[in-house]
C-alpha cells in the first residue's frame, strides 16, 4: 500500500511512511495543502455492515476531514 503521484512526466510511488514524510517536508518549506474531497461515488459499503447505501455514504462524506493521509 502507498501513494502514487502521476502526471504527464511519469509516476512516483511513496510508501505510507514516505508519503507522511513528503507532506511534512513540503509543509516545512511553505506548501499549503488545499485538502481533499471525498466523492460520494467513491464510497463503498462494506459487506458486513447492515446499513443502507445512502445512509452509509452520507455519514462517510460528512465525516471526511479533507486530510491527505
Amino acid at each position: 500500500m502507498g501513494y502514487d503521484l502521476i502526471n504527464n512526466c511519469g509516476t512516483i510511488h511513496f510508501s505510507n511512511v514516505g508519503w507522511a514524510k513528503v507532506l511534512t517536508i513540503a509543509e516545512h518549506f511553505g506548501w499549503k495543502p488545499m485538502g481533499t474531497v471525498l466523492r460520494d461515488f467513491t464510497v463503498r459499503v462494506p459487506d458486513e455492515l447492515d446499513i443502507s447505501n445512502e445512509e452509509y455514504i452520507r455519514k462517510t462524506v460528512e465525516r471526511w476531514d479533507g486530510e491527505y493521509c
